[in-house]
């Protein structure tokens, strides 16, 4: 008893050599090998071996033999092995055969009901039919079933719904199937988790549509037609976040994302985003993230290069001083911006103008966003907005007026519009009129304090008269009609002194300028410390007078960090000026 232990009957170590000590006692070493390299147990195998043994054969053959006899027991004669082996091909063979055509019956089925294969299916498919891979791909991106894409293996023509989707989706598929890029990030873990939700750092590789990452297990996500959005918050400390979230539809509030992944660094954030989109099919998306009554809110992504987006997008200031779209076309109309938007903010920098917006969506890190605004109850009564119209055709001035590009003063009326073309029968109603919008103009010219508006009222007036004249050089009935109404009237007294008045207020125009009054001095620089402490991130070209040009990588001392995005900051050699907030980061 005093040998006993009670804890050694329950180690499963100690009873399992317990249990080799008894077979080594039981069994001679070569059965126990030969259990070994078949995988079966020591009873059994010693079966085997003692039946080979009794046929004369070795260690080395019995195992041999083993293997060739489909793992069967070693029997007396040779002609019942063969036998054995022979009716366990043909069971193979005829397996094999039911199965391939049990394949063929299920694929005739979903043919004729329409079904449509996945492009991996497909493939893998037309692969097994023996087409090369590279043919395979062309047909699964033009057709929908393995019939369409078997004709089209062979060479007969794809039907027309295949070419339609290959004519729309051809080049967006083959592009986003070249994506490739690799890296690590974080991923955020599932709340239900036993730890929860806290991020893990995963090693991602994006691949043929497949963004693939190794943690406990490989797991794979496919990006195709997926929407990667950049989280504007933080996310569980994580400053550079962004959500995969299944298309095709956008994503809603509440919409649940695929995953939520986090990088280090804005930089590589952006890089990871526009591979994702690149490889999602998507050059952009515009998603719906608020409403306050008067217009709704939008974001709108865009990975566009800047010739494009240069040569798809136009932007004004509008009445109001707000930067909107005047054009829109090609990508950008596709991903759903529209003519009449309000451009807010470009990557979280204030849109300022036309010009400032315009550079800072070209000269962006690719994705970049746009804040839009979109107000509601905008006018349907034509097809297109005002800023699609055709640009008016310019008034030809014949007596070589300088017609200034000026606004007149808000106080001036807008000039009346352009009589329709007289008919014959009141050809000398349309002269009386033309006459009286003529004089018309002379009294505002005279009434108005702004030379710019006066002359403009001229020019019109002078224009007028050019209108009337064809006709009232040609028609008796025009001139009695015009002596009638104005019998004190002469309208080449009229327009000799509108001519000299034009004349006398282009003059007066074209005077220079006062001279402006000096500029104070710039304020006194703070001081700052010996060694610089941060650095520019990207190249930054200044615009306007109160900003700092800078280049990658230049030191920079930063005066102020200003709560409207830019930062008062001095570079090496004493210049001060403001630069983005987000173009200036630590030194590491």
């Amino acid at each position: 008893m005093g040998d006993f232990d009670l804890l050694s009957e329950f180690d499963p170590l100690q009873q399992k050599r317990k249990e080799e000590r008894k077979s080594s006692e039981v069994f001679d070493p070569e059965s126990i090998r030969f259990a070994e390299l078949t995988g079966l147990d020591q009873a059994t195998g010693a079966v085997h071996l003692r039946a080979a043994k009794l046929k004369g054969m070795g260690f080395e053959e019995a195992v041999d033999r083993f293997y060739q006899n489909n793992k069967a027991h070693v029997r007396e004669g040779e002609q019942v092995d063969r036998q054995r082996m022979a009716a366990t091909r043909q069971k193979a063979e005829v397996t094999e055969s039911d199965a391939a055509l049990a394949r063929a019956l299920a694929e005739e089925d979903k043919d004729r009901e329409g079904y449509e294969a996945s492009p991996e299916e497909l493939v893998a498919q037309l692969e097994e039919m023996g087409f090369e891979k590279g043919l395979a791909l062309q047909a699964a991106r033009t057709s929908k079933t393995l019939r369409d894409a078997a004709d089209f293996c062979v060479g007969e023509e794809a039907p027309a719904e295949a070419r339609e989707a290959f004519a729309l989706e051809g080049e967006r598929r083959r592009d986003a199937l070249s994506i490739e890029k690799g890296g690590k990030l974080f991923k955020l873990s599932r709340a239900s988790s036993v730890l929860g939700a806290r991020w893990q750092s995963r090693a991602f590789s994006l691949k043929s549509c497949q963004l693939t990452y190794v943690g406990d297990h490989k797991k794979m996500i496919t990006v195709w037609d997926c929407y990667a959005v950049r989280q504007r918050d933080k996310v569980l400390g994580k400053e550079h976040a962004f959500a995969l979230y299944a298309g095709p539809a956008p994503p809603t509030a509440d919409a649940k994302p695929l995953a939520l992944l986090a990088a280090d660094d804005r930089q590589t954030a952006k890089s990871w985003l526009q591979a994702i989109s690149l490889a999602s099919g998507r050059p952009g998306h515009l998603l719906r993230v608020g409403d306050d009554g008067v217009a709704a809110n939008l974001r709108c992504s865009c990975t566009l290069p800047a010739d494009v987006v240069d040569r798809e997008l136009s932007l004004a200031v509008s009445e109001s001083n707000k930067v909107v779209v005047t054009k829109v076309s090609g990508v950008l109309e596709k991903l759903g911006l529209r003519v009449d938007d309000e451009i807010v903010s470009v990557d979280d920098l204030p849109a300022g103008d036309s010009k400032t917006a315009k550079a800072l969506a070209l000269r962006a890190p690719r994705p970049f966003e746009m804040h839009v605004r979109r107000r509601h109850h905008r006018s349907t009564d034509h097809a297109v907005s005002k800023w699609n119209q055709p640009p008016q055709v310019p008034v030809l001035d014949l007596l070589s007026l300088d017609v200034d590009d000026e606004i007149p003063s808000q106080q001036q009326q807008p000039p009346p519009l352009p009589a329709p073309p007289p008919r014959e029968d009141d050809a000398h109603v349309q002269a009386v009129s033309l006459v009286q919008a003529a004089l018309d103009a002379r009294a505002r010219a005279t009434q108005l304090q702004d030379p710019v508006a006066a002359r403009h009222e001229y020019t019109n007036l002078v224009q007028t008269l050019l209108a009337v004249q064809p006709s009232y050089a040609s028609d008796p009935a025009v001139r009695d009609a015009v002596a009638a109404a104005f019998p004190d009237l002469s309208l080449a007294h009229l327009y000799n002194e509108a001519v000299a008045a034009s004349q006398r207020l282009d003059a007066l125009i074209t005077q220079p300028p006062l001279p402006e009054p000096p500029q104070p001095p710039p304020p006194p620089v703070t001081p700052t410390p010996d060694r610089p402490t941060h650095k520019a991130a990207y190249a930054f070209d200044a615009t306007e007078p109160w900003q700092l040009s800078v280049a990658p990588e230049e030191p920079l001392t930063v005066v102020e960090v200003l709560p409207d995005g830019w930062s008062d900051c001095v570079n090496a050699n004493r210049h001060r000026g403001l630069v983005p907030s987000s173009y200036v980061v630590e030194f590491a």
